[in-house]
C-alpha cells in the first residue's frame, strides 16, 4: 500500500528497532489494503505485547506469591498466551508465516515471508 504521496505507510513511532526492521522489510516486498496494513499493525503489537510479557515472567518468575502466601501463577503468562494467538490469527490473515514449525514447505503459506517470535 502506498499514500497518496507514493511513500510507503510510516512506521509507529514506538516500534523498538526490531519491529521498526520487519514494518520496512515486510512493506518493501508487499502491498497491503488499508484494512490490511491495520491487520498488520495489529499483528505486529501482539507480537510485541507478547515478547514484553514474556520479558516480564523470564525477570519474575512464573509464580507470584500474593498478600496472603498463596501461590498463582503469573498475569503476564496469561497477557503472552492471548497476545501470541492475537499474532497468529493477524498475519495468517495476511498469509504471512509466522514460524517454520507453523506453516513447513507444502503447506498453505509456503515461501511467504517469515517472521519468528
Amino acid at each position: 500500500m502506498k499514500s497518496k504521496n507514493g511513500s510507503k505507510p510510516r512506521c509507529p513511532a514506538y516500534f523498538e528497532p526490531e519491529f521498526r526492521e520487519i514494518w520496512n522489510e515486510t512493506l518493501n516486498e508487499l502491498c497491503f489494503s488499508t484494512a490490511e496494513l491495520a491487520t498488520f499493525r495489529c499483528g505486529l503489537d501482539a507480537l510485541r505485547r507478547m515478547r514484553q510479557a514474556r520479558e516480564i515472567v523470564d525477570r519474575e518468575g512464573l509464580v507470584v506469591v500474593s498478600g496472603n502466601g498463596t501461590a498463582h501463577k503469573h498475569p503476564c503468562t496469561e497477557v503472552e498466551k492471548n497476545a501470541a494467538a492475537a499474532w497468529i490469527a493477524a498475519f495468517r490473515a495476511l498469509g504471512l508465516r509466522v514460524d517454520e514449525e507453523i506453516n513447513r514447505p507444502g503447506r498453505p503459506g509456503a515461501g511467504k515471508k517469515v517472521v519468528h517470535a
